[in-house]
């Protein structure tokens, strides 16, 4: 509405000529016309056009002037001048028609969509939803899918675990529950960047008698008493650890050679575990049986429960039910726990079958979908986060 004191009409309802802003502009006019009383003779068109149609199409077009640029004023003072009705139909044909060079313009749009540094989630939503919306009204249709793939590639690196985890789902997304999503996980990362930094991948816990796990107090002592995985010297996590090693057997950094699984270094990986004791994490040692073996055959050995990793892992393909065809294992890299990244060591994935027994010495048979097939990985890996 205008100023009361000098006439002036509202910032916010006058029309610069972009025409992203067009849909926005037209609600607050027609809003504008509703409390004047002209909505319904802008939006309608009479039977029998009286004297005081005329009349009040003509004010329609008098509001209408009052509020666009003049790009938007020289394309209607011509052929519609005092008529408020074709004077919006024409400047609606030309910011929001169907005309194919219009309709690219909005796909380019759409595709070259970056959320910027300063913005949040909701800004750049709004800014996608805006195209979203005008190509919809140009008749365009456009599945969640496709609305989901183009509004995930604008999104920054920090936003890769959602990403990875909406396109590895199998269950559709519609477009109102990734959006829920994405907002949600902007919260998540913001309280995280709140919090003091804490080591949340495999965390240390000890069994004192019979009781609860209780964190250690003093983590200096924890580390002190700490064998590395990777290198095999006390005093501190792989994730810490600095030292390089190379394994000329696997050709890997991952490890010291004397800790080579695929070499037979089987042994010195359990004594590494051994000399944790129970400074390390505790482990919630599962049993495996293989139905197939015989009875003394059959081999006991831990899997590790960790929250922090995404992906369940597994060393022994007997394990595993079916694969994955598509997967490619020399462009799948892992990130392990200790920082470094490694290319091709995952084999395959697919769908492992194992068998647990309960405290109360009950059998039971889970089945870990999306497992990788590592056999060079030293343990298995149950992943809370992927289940």
């Amino acid at each position: 509405m205008a100023n009361r004191a000098t006439g002036v009409p509202a910032p916010q309802l006058l029309f610069d000529g972009s025409e992203e802003k067009f849909d926005l502009w037209e609600t607050r006019f027609l809003s504008c016309l509703h409390i004047l009383k002209l909505k319904e003779t802008i939006l309608r068109e009479p039977d029998e056009a009286s004297d005081e149609d005329r009349w009040k199409n003509a004010d329609c077009y008098a509001e209408l002037v009052r509020l666009i640029d003049d790009k938007s004023l020289s394309l209607i003072r011509h052929e519609a001048a005092d008529d408020g009705r074709k004077g919006l139909r024409i400047l609606k044909e030309h910011y929001s028609g169907k005309s194919k060079p219009r309709i690219i313009n909005m796909y380019t749009s759409l595709t070259k969509l970056r959320m910027a540094d300063s913005e949040t989630v909701t800004d750049y939503l709004l800014r996608a939803e805006n195209i979203i919306t005008a190509l919809r009204e140009a008749g365009e249709t456009m599945s969640d899918g496709l609305i989901v793939a183009m509004t995930l590639s604008g999104l920054p690196d920090s936003f890769k675990p959602l990403a990875v985890h909406v396109t590895q789902n199998e269950d559709s997304v519609t477009f109102a529950g990734f959006k829920r999503r994405l907002r949600v996980y902007e919260e998540s990362e913001k309280m995280k960047m709140t919090e003091p930094t804490t080591d949340n991948v495999m965390k240390t816990y000890t069994r004192q008698g019979g009781g609860h796990s209780k964190p250690h107090s003093n983590r200096k002592e924890e580390d002190a008493n700490i064998t590395c995985y990777k290198c095999g010297i006390k005093g501190h996590k792989a994730r810490k650890c600095y030292k390089k090693v190379w394994c000329n057997y696997c050709k890997n950094n991952t490890h010291a050679e004397s800790l080579c699984k695929k070499k037979g270094g089987q042994d010195g990986v359990r004594k590494v575990a051994e000399e944790q004791g129970g400074d390390q994490d505790h482990l919630f040692k599962a049993k495996y049986v293989k139905s197939d073996r015989p009875p003394g055959n059959v081999k006991m050995k831990g899997i590790m429960v960790d929250a922090g990793a995404t992906s369940h892992i597994v060393n022994d393909i007997n394990k595993f039910q079916s694969f994955d065809n598509s997967f490619q294992s020399e462009t799948h890299s892992v990130e392990l726990a200790d920082g470094n990244k490694c290319s091709g060591i995952a084999q395959q994935r697919g769908t492992a079958v194992i068998h647990l027994l309960d405290n109360a010495g009950r059998q039971h048979t889970a089945q870990l979908r999306d497992t990788l097939y590592m056999p060079s990985y030293p343990h298995d890996i149950f992943s809370v986060a992927s289940m």
